[in-house]
């Protein structure tokens, strides 16, 4: 339908009476807090700081390629998330790609972290 076609068909459409007003009044209680869907908590940032240890969960349903692939085999069982994170920069890598592969890691079961054992 052309520009002009349109304006013919409104200039032809007889007017419509506007809707009776309606007043809505707010509920006495308020709303529940919402609490966030499975994959924003699966994703949150967590602060692992230095006092956590990874461990591999080898899985063949994820196939690391290309740069995740690098820094995925900078994993190994017992370092920490600073020693990773170290490992990752030093193959010129951003810390923040190596933040993003943890959380993504550990929400895929790729890797866990956990504490270390206290002597």
């Amino acid at each position: 339908m052309s520009k002009s076609s349109k304006k013919r068909a409104q200039a032809q459409a007889p007017a419509q009476a506007p809707a009776p007003a309606t007043t809505v009044e707010a509920p006495a209680t308020p709303a529940p807090a919402t609490t966030p869907t499975v994959k924003s908590a699966k994703y949150a940032k967590v602060d692992w700081a230095g006092t956590s240890v990874i461990t591999l969960n080898p899985s063949p349903k994820y196939i690391k390629r290309g740069e995740s692939l690098k820094r995925f085999n900078c994993y190994k069982n017992g370092i920490t998330v600073d020693e990773y994170v170290a490992a990752v920069v030093a193959i010129n890598q951003t810390k923040a790609l190596a933040k993003a592969d943890l959380r993504w890691d550990v929400a895929h079961g790729l890797i866990s972290i956990a504490a270390p054992a206290t002597a």
